[in-house]
């Protein structure tokens, strides 16, 4: 993601360390959780001086958010049934919030975002795009008449994403996929 990344000046990166690096990280935040999880100890267990994570992520929370956007993205499939496909993005939703690199760092990061403008733009940038996909197939489902001309296809996608998160925020309990479906016709029904 190329808001949490250094400028890159001199030789080229080594895609290698990227990778090791990327693994390393995946594996300490998992573990440890953002508080306790060090760059030094990603370094580390990734091989590389600390000097190449700094080339290519300014801090933790960058490249925390870095990880955090790869996992959340999610291509998006119009299968003509808005039904459907919102079922399996807030599915795959559920599956994303539920592993504890997600679970983990982002509500981590949501809370140094509160006083870290820098994070908070991350945030919000990772979020942005990790919604957009399915926030365009709700405006194409609006549009060929599968909702209704009057719905706020931003409050249907905050809704449903919603039902997910916020139990997990304030609770530390994540939704079962099983959820997904009764989530969306809660949504649906609910604004028709």
């Amino acid at each position: 993601m190329a808001i949490s990344q250094a400028p890159s000046r001199g030789r080229p990166r080594d895609p290698r360390i990227d990778t090791a690096v990327t693994q390393a990280a995946i594996e300490v935040f998992r573990e440890r959780g953002y508080p306790d999880a060090s760059l030094i100890e990603i370094a580390r267990r990734a091989k590389v001086g600390t000097p190449a994570l700094y080339r290519r992520w300014r801090s933790k929370s960058a490249l925390a958010l870095e990880l955090i956007a790869n996992a959340v993205l999610i291509s998006v499939v119009d299968t003509g049934d808005i039904r459907r496909d919102l079922t399996a993005f807030v599915a795959y939703r559920i599956r994303t919030f539920d592993d504890p690199l997600y679970r983990h760092v982002l509500l981590a990061l949501t809370t140094i975002a509160i006083i870290s403008p820098e994070v908070a733009e991350g945030v919000r940038s990772v979020f942005h795009n990790a919604q957009r996909p399915m926030l365009e197939r709700l405006e194409r489902a609006r549009n060929r008449g599968e909702l209704a001309a009057s719905v706020d296809c931003n409050l249907v996608l905050n809704l449903a994403v919603g039902a997910v998160a916020v139990p997990l925020m304030f609770t530390g309990e994540a939704r079962s996929e099983a959820d997904a479906e009764m989530i969306v016709t809660a949504v649906l029904d609910g604004l028709a």
